[in-house]
């Protein structure tokens, strides 16, 4: 009793002295010319500014205080930047003290990190992480498009490389801050058997068991950016395609972390954020309901005043302009100034396009949607390009698309004076937004950003 008892003293002296042992950080941003970064702890993926340290002489900076083990943020400002840049430190008992040297447009790329193997394994994982998502959210994608066997299998075969991953880095690295991460956000789907339809009603019921109440609360997982990685697989990057089961799932997920008030603000407001710009397979339709839910009920408290009013017209905008409703009509021109308005648009098929010459989207586009009107010919599209310059600006665009693409029979328009507000009308806050239209005008499909071959070919191919 008494050896356990003077055990039990003995670790708590050791614990609170390790804790009150502080850190040397010596940090060299190249490039910086601010005199100024930050440290904080991560709020989800959002970087935190919690307290200040000033430059040396020698360019470099010192962080010299005590802090407990964990993952923190480091955070500074370029000039005429608005938006702050930052990496990550793994803070650890056995690592205190060590320096990290990196570029200050790109910090992560190339980070040299002398004295921290757990900032270096962090580091590592994470950048193994995100290689696998973006291969992840490709696969889903080609899933909803194709609603196949054969996608359903790729996306389970790069699902389990991630589980794999996941597995080896926590049995290569125990007692490590990315083992204790990679517990509380291991994937393990069922591998596919059956159908397709079967195999689906599997993953449904695999995500519908999404249970979040071990971490809801937990400092480490809302301070971790690897923990967002992970919701997004639930979330954002769904298999899901009805737009009202996956609208069901985010909001559960919701519901399961509003005990943290931080956690729940944060991720919301993120939710937000990320699927107001996903016109891709319509998950914008979640963004509506997210507003109707949330921002309506007045349980966004985050939001200002202004801030819920736009994000209420986005919504108004995105319902009214949903596949199967009625294009808006407007009146364009030509570059000799002959009005021509949508509705006069006589063609089986419009492709609707909104685009600028300034835009490197738009001109990787453009060719590209050449290349597909001419495989398809057979199919009567009548493409439409409206840009979205204004006055005087308005001539490039004409001159640019003679030259580039010559001989064609697009519909070529703008709106000088920005009177028919295209940019509301059609809800074109960025380029290139893509709109096809049937011969009645309706919506049948619409799109923000540039789309995959493979995406072109079946959307025309679908078409009659």
């Amino acid at each position: 009793m008494n050896i356990s008892l003077q055990g039990i003293l003995t670790g708590c002296i050791l614990f609170f002295s390790l804790n009150a042992f502080a850190q040397d950080i010596k940090i060299t941003i190249k490039g910086f010319e601010g005199d100024t970064i930050y440290y904080g702890k991560y709020l989800g993926k959002r970087l935190v500014k919690d307290k200040p340290v000033v430059k040396n002489h020698d360019g470099s900076f010192d962080i010299k205080t005590s802090l407990p083990p964990g993952l923190y943020n480091i955070v500074y400002t370029i000039a005429n930047e608005s938006s702050n840049r930052g990496f990550p430190i793994v803070i650890t008992h056995q690592a205190r003290n060590f320096s990290v040297s990196c570029q200050v447009i790109d910090p992560q790329k190339n980070m040299i990190v002398t004295g921290s193997p757990e900032t270096n394994l962090y580091l590592q994982y994470y950048t193994g992480m995100d290689q696998l998502l973006e291969q992840y959210a490709n696969s889903v994608d080609a899933w909803r498009v194709f609603q196949n066997e054969e996608k359903f299998r790729a996306m389970y075969a790069i699902e389990k490389r991630i589980g794999d991953f996941q597995s080896i880095t926590a049995q290569s690295n125990p007692n490590t801050f990315i083992a204790n991460i990679i517990q509380q956000t291991k994937l393990n789907v069922p591998a596919p058997s059956g159908t397709v339809n079967e195999m689906a009603a599997k993953r449904q019921s695999y995500y519908d068991q999404f249970k979040i109440n071990d971490v809801k609360s937990n400092d480490i997982f809302w301070s971790c950016p690897l923990s967002i990685l992970w919701l997004d697989l639930y979330a954002i990057r769904s298999h899901d395609v009805n737009m009202l089961n996956a609208g069901m799932r985010v909001k559960k997920i919701l519901d399961l972390i509003a005990p943290n008030p931080a956690g729940y603000n944060y991720y919301l407001n993120y939710l937000l954020n990320s699927f107001q710009r996903m016109s891709k397979n319509n998950l914008d339709q979640i963004f509506v309901t997210l507003v109707r839910e949330y921002v309506e009920k007045g349980k966004a408290t985050f939001l200002s005043d202004q801030e819920r009013s736009k994000d209420i017209a986005t919504a108004n905008n995105i319902e009214r302009l949903k596949v199967g409703n009625k294009a808006p009509d407007a009146t364009l021109y030509k570059e000799d100034n002959t009005a021509i308005k949508i509705s006069d648009v006589h063609a089986p098929y419009t492709l609707l396009v909104f685009w600028a010459p300034d835009c490197s989207h738009c001109k990787k586009e453009l060719p590209i949607i050449k290349s597909t009107l001419d495989r398809y010919k057979n199919k009567n599209v009548q493409m439409v390009t409206s840009c979205t310059k204004l006055g005087k600006e308005l001539s490039a665009c004409y001159q640019y698309l003679k030259t580039n693409f010559p001989n064609t029979n697009w519909l070529n328009l703008g709106d000088p004076g920005n009177a028919a507000h295209m940019g509301n009308l059609y809800n074109v806050s960025g380029t290139p937004v893509i709109y096809l239209l049937d011969e009645k005008k309706n919506i049948m499909y619409r799109r923000r950003g540039e789309m995959e071959d493979y995406e072109w070919d079946h959307l025309f191919a679908s078409l009659k």
